[in-house]
């Protein structure tokens, strides 16, 4: 079927759409000229190699085209566009300038003019980086005498992000340590000076390093309008509709984080962790269940007739074997019996047994709204740290990623032992990629992704996720061993200091 369509669409491998003007009309002709760029855009898909040529003498029709193709995602980097015109180059230097699609994508303009040598063409392209800044350079010239010849370094279609010349890119970000956050450093003058860090940043600035340009960041707010947001998000099918990513570099691992569980001096410890209301209920099937037993026992309908128990010897059995602590010496003859005493032992293990356990969250977790009950329970809206300060005083849960909730835990919820007083599940309640939002068909994402794969396969990535776990579980010990190196060496100044007399 896809073939099929491939030569319906595209016969010999070559596809030809026309837009014709629609009587003047400047929004019928962007309807039609939108319409052909969807169908160019199905050829491109289907096809591995694709190059688009567009002919046209006219400034707003080429104007017109450049805005379709950006709004129908007909380029990728992979298509070359090849513009072939007569306009002059004056008229053409503004939409080379300001377009999209002919500065950041992978496309030449070729024009064509007649000499008193005979017809000459100029082969020119728009770089927006290059070692004087943004500007529209010629690439090649084309004669019937000397045919095609190259005037710059560069090839054809050359790669515009390969090296952005020490430019400085406008990239949001936001405190989400330790992603990315911001610290205090002390210079070897004295001065003190704001220093970015954490492991996006890192990442980041290992890409800029390799592609030659600086950072400079601004509010989150604004990150709609820049090349790259460098603060992960979560891969999900839905974000895909506003925006891609580039080469996903982690995982967005939710936790959970609870207090951790402590015994309690209180006398309620008694009967945590059921409520009172399962308790009176335990209670009270145990009443029915020693009543039906001695009545039985009274009937002989229990042990038979030549044996009857002692009350207060079923008391005992009935209430043992609740708590796990005995089982029947003497088992029932009767089929009645033997029913009553097997409901009772599943009953028994179901509600106080540590087995029982496996059982109950079978149970628990079978129903089809369990998601729906789990929703329910939910609470947005609590900062990271607000969360966690409300599961340490109340029973309650809080989810954060992963990296996040260790690094403040190990800040901000540690003992004077450098425990930690929250505890994280291992696993994770939401699994899955992320990765860096990009504007759709981004041109410069196989240079981001290339470094990006460099850096995650050399262990980077993770080596900076170690360093800064380490460096906050290292402080209490490091301050520790200060302080002993400094109350050790005024000791040895006082104990010395009477001898040197």
């Amino acid at each position: 079927m896809p073939q099929e369509r491939i030569d319906r669409l595209a016969p010999w491998g070559l596809g030809m759409f026309e837009a014709a003007a629609a009587g003047g009309d400047p929004n019928v002709t962007q309807a039609k000229l939108l319409q052909v760029v969807r169908q160019a855009r199905k050829v491109r898909i289907l096809r591995q190699c694709f190059s688009i040529i567009v002919l046209s003498d006219d400034l707003s029709f080429l104007s017109s085209f450049a805005e379709s193709s950006l709004r129908g995602r007909l380029l990728v980097w992979a298509t070359r566009l090849l513009v072939v015109t007569r306009l002059p180059l004056q008229e053409l230097r503004r939409l080379l300038a300001s377009s999209w699609t002919f500065s950041m994508m992978n496309a030449m303009v070729l024009i064509t003019e007649a000499t008193p040598r005979g017809p000459r063409s100029g082969v020119y392209i728009h770089l927006p980086y290059s070692p004087t800044g943004s500007q529209v350079a010629r690439l090649a010239s084309w004669t019937p005498q000397d045919g095609l010849e190259l005037l710059t370094h560069l090839p054809l279609f050359p790669d515009k992000f390969e090296n952005f010349y020490g430019t400085t890119l406008h990239v949001p970000a936001k405190h989400y340590k330790p992603y990315w956050f911001e610290e205090e450093v002390v210079l070897p003058n004295g001065t003190k000076t704001i220093k970015l860090n954490g492991m996006d940043y890192l990442l980041f600035e290992t890409v800029a390093q390799t592609l030659n340009f600086s950072i400079k960041v601004i509010p989150i707010a604004l990150w709609g309008d820049t090349l790259i947001c460098p603060v992960f998000h979560g891969v999900l099918w839905r974000r895909f509709e506003r925006f891609e990513f580039a080469l996903p570099h982690t995982f967005a691992a939710y936790s959970l984080s609870m207090k951790k569980p402590g015994l309690s001096d209180k006398w309620e410890s008694l009967y945590y962790p059921l409520a009172g209301a399962v308790w009176l209920s335990v209670v009270g099937v145990t009443v029915v269940v020693l009543l039906v037993m001695l009545v039985m026992n009274e009937i002989g309908d229990f042990s038979g007739q030549s044996k009857r128990l002692e009350p207060g010897t079923i008391v005992l059995e009935v209430v043992g074997t609740l708590i796990g602590e005995n089982l029947y010496k003497t088992l029932p003859t009767a089929t009645s019996g033997r029913i009553v005493l097997t409901v009772w032992l599943v009953f028994a293990s179901v509600t106080i047994e540590p087995w029982g356990k496996d059982f109950r969250d079978y149970l628990i977790e079978s129903g089809s709204e369990k998601l729906i009950k789990l929703a329910e329970l939910m609470e947005l809206g609590h900062f990271l740290l607000d969360g966690l300060e409300i599961a340490m005083k109340e029973n309650t849960a809080h989810m954060e990623a992963l990296e996040v909730m260790k690094i403040n835990i190990a800040e901000s919820f540690s003992d004077a032992h450098g425990s930690p007083l929250l505890y994280v599940v291992k696993e994770s309640a939401m699994p899955g990629l992320s990765g860096w939002p990009i504007p759709h068909d981004a041109p410069y994402k196989k240079n981001f992704d290339f470094c990006i794969r460099a850096s995650l396969e050399a262990g980077l990535y993770d080596k900076w996720g170690d360093d800064m776990l380490v460096i906050v579980h290292m402080q209490g010990p490091l301050m520790l061993l200060l302080l002993g190196l400094v109350l050790g060496t005024f000791t040895f100044v006082i104990e010395v200091t009477p001898c040197t007399k």
